[in-house]
This record gives C-alpha cells, structure tokens and sequence, in this order.
C-alpha cells in the first residue's frame, strides 16, 4: 500500500516536514521561513509504502507498526530522527496543536452561536486521524509500544474515573 503526501526541507538547517495536502505544507514552510528567515524548498509530491493491516494481527500493534516505518520513512529523509528526543516530542507537540485546531475549525467551537452538525464529517474524521499519527509518532519516541500505550491509557482512565467519582 503507498501513501501519497508533500514534503518540505529547509535548506539552512535540514528541518523538514509533511503533510496531507499542497496548502498545509506551504503554511508549514511559511511559519518556518517566518520564525527564520531561513530559505525552503518548495512542496514536493511524494509516495511512501506503508504496510497494510493482517487479520491476525492486532489493530492497535499494526497502527503502532505502519507508523514506525512511515515515521522512519520521513525522519530519515529529513532528519527529524537525528534530533534530540525531547526536540522530536516538541516538535510533534506543535504538529498535534496544529491538527486539532484544524479539527476545531470543523466544529462549533464558538459556544454563543447557534448549535450546528459538522457538515463535513470526512474532512474532521482526517484531522482526528491526523492527530493520533502524531501522537502515536511521539509515542513511538518515547520508547512506547502498543502494549505500553493501551496500559497507560487504561491507568488514565482508572484516575479520571476516581477524580469524576470525587467532584473533579
């Protein structure tokens, strides 16, 4: 299975990045250049391979799996692997910032005026799944796997019941 995306890299200090569409990733080059004055090279339409799902394995192992090559795939090209961990976790920390506001922008965040569907389930169903790519990328960084990733959240989820069960 391949993936098609647009890929940037700065050409001063080797950043890089992808994104879903066009527009996304010249935003990205733009708030870059903004924040550096250092000099891009435009968005370039690429495929990568990515791994397809078996019935025998589990959902949560092969998400964990697929994003590990894609992450490669990328972090290699562009050097994002060569970073400092914490560099990588913050970096994908902005990416997940940027992705949920553009969940948000699908919604009615706006609580004063009148209640609204989403019109467009499609387009935020891919913001939310741009989302978990990041934090299953940033999970990957931390050393996590899927096994890590489902104790953890279960552990959350104990907490954030007792704190609901007290009044939190």
């Amino acid at each position: 299975m391949t993936v098609t995306a647009y890929t940037w890299k700065c050409t001063d200090c080797y950043v890089g990045g992808i994104g879903p569409d066009y527009e996304n990733v010249k935003y990205l080059i733009q708030e870059h250049h903004n924040k550096t004055g250092h000099k891009m090279t435009e968005p370039k339409k690429e495929t990568f391979t990515q791994s397809v799902i078996t019935k025998e394995e589990d959902k949560l192992d092969a998400i964990f799996r697929m994003q590990k090559i894609f992450a490669d795939q990328i972090g290699n090209k562009y050097g994002f692997n060569k970073r400092y961990p914490e560099d990588q976790v913050k970096a994908l920390c902005t990416a997940i910032i940027h992705e949920a506001v553009e969940l948000q922008d699908h919604t009615n965040w706006k609580w004063w005026k009148m209640e609204r569907v989403i019109e467009d389930k499609d387009a935020a169903r891919e913001e939310l799944i741009d989302i978990f790519h990041f934090v299953i990328h940033a999970a990957l960084v931390l050393g996590m796997t899927a096994d890590d990733f489902l104790n953890e959240y279960k552990k959350k989820m104990e907490i954030n019941k007792q704190r609901q069960e007290q009044g939190y």
